[in-house]
């Protein structure tokens, strides 16, 4: 092996990137197994590459390339977006989190399975926290996301204030904290939850449609304020009417008043309950049936007849709108 200070310092960095895995010394021995083997066909750097890649060692990605990429893959990049949520299973509950990460090429969405989702349920990773995430990649029609199912494949990086701005939709205090609910062009629909701060807010007297900009580290508001800009409802919300003759839509924003109340049912599967239900809403024109699946299906005990119902991100299928796990439902007077 060669003794100059240039090869050590490419050693001392490779191995890092290993050595949670296995000691230097036996990193260093498949090292020399390798170059002995390949001889001066490969380079030293070449040698200690792949004795990385035997101790599960990957080079990072660029998140544009994810979308020609297949099995286990590297990225790095900044926390952009972060939720976690229960849910059930055969043997009780998981926990799953959703990120959405950027770099200087593209952003991707991030699932991370129970002992990586504690992460961000505990409040390690959160939005500005800049990581490096190693997962599968996984691809559904044309979404390409990166999934994560142990906490040793999510490193910090860094640690950053983040911003975020959008038309301010809903707040609420919940047991322990409060959300903010936003929505703008480039994100979307994005609930915010928040340990402290809420005086922040509550200086920044937002009502519903207002432009508000947020600045907040982990689970800290730290700078809330409002802008004159007001959202075009007309364009945000879709017409129930529209809904009524649609066959499929993806992620619409739909209002009304409650005008019927079904049943709360369930339905029995050999791995899982799904419970759901139903209500109706209507606005001067039409009138739409709403099925509340999994966790939404809550808010039923909540509807009474005249109350104002926001759905947000949610999809219509055969001129009835289905909100899933990924819609936001709100119950107003």
């Amino acid at each position: 092996m060669s003794q100059n200070s240039e090869i050590w310092e490419k050693i001392n960095d490779i191995y890092s990137k290993v050595s949670a895995k296995v000691s230097k010394e036996d990193f260093l021995r498949r090292y020399e197994e390798i170059a002995e083997h390949f001889g001066d066909t490969i380079t030293e750097e070449t040698a200690l590459m792949l004795a990385a890649y035997t101790f599960g060692y990957l080079p990072r990605s660029k998140i544009v390339e994810l979308r020609n990429a297949k099995g286990e893959v590297t990225i790095a990049g900044t926390v952009t977006y972060a939720e976690v949520r229960d849910f059930k299973k055969k043997e009780g509950k998981g926990l799953i989190a959703k990120l959405t990460i950027a770099d200087e090429t593209a952003e991707t969405t991030a699932i991370l399975w129970d002992e990586a989702a504690e992460l961000v349920k505990v409040g390690d990773v959160f939005p500005g926290c800049e990581v490096e995430l190693k997962g599968f990649v996984k691809k559904r029609e044309d979404l390409t996301e990166i999934f994560v199912n142990d906490a040793s494949n999510v490193s910090i990086l860094d640690r950053k204030e983040a911003e975020m701005e959008g038309y301010f939709i809903e707040s609420q205090e919940l047991d322990g904290g409060f959300r903010l609910i936003l929505a703008n062009d480039r994100d979307g629909v994005r609930t915010l939850h928040f340990k402290k701060g809420l005086e922040n807010f509550s200086r920044a007297e937002a009502e519903f449609g207002r432009y508000i900009k947020l600045k907040f580290f982990s689970d800290e508001l730290i700078f809330a304020e409002t802008k004159e800009d007001k959202l075009d409802e007309t364009k945000f919300f879709t017409k129930l009417s529209d809904v009524a003759s649609a066959a499929d839509m993806q992620g619409i924003n739909a209002r009304g008043r409650v005008s019927g109340i079904g049943m709360l049912r369930k339905i029995v599967r050999e791995d899982r309950t799904i419970r759901y239900a139903e209500i109706y809403i209507s606005d001067r024109e039409e009138r739409v049936r709403v099925l509340l699946w999994g966790e939404n299906a809550a808010i039923f005990k909540e509807v009474d007849v005249g109350k104002e119902v926001l759905i947000l991100n949610a999809r219509v299928k055969d001129g009835e709108i289905h909100c899933g796990a990924k819609a936001t439902v709100i119950i107003r007077d």
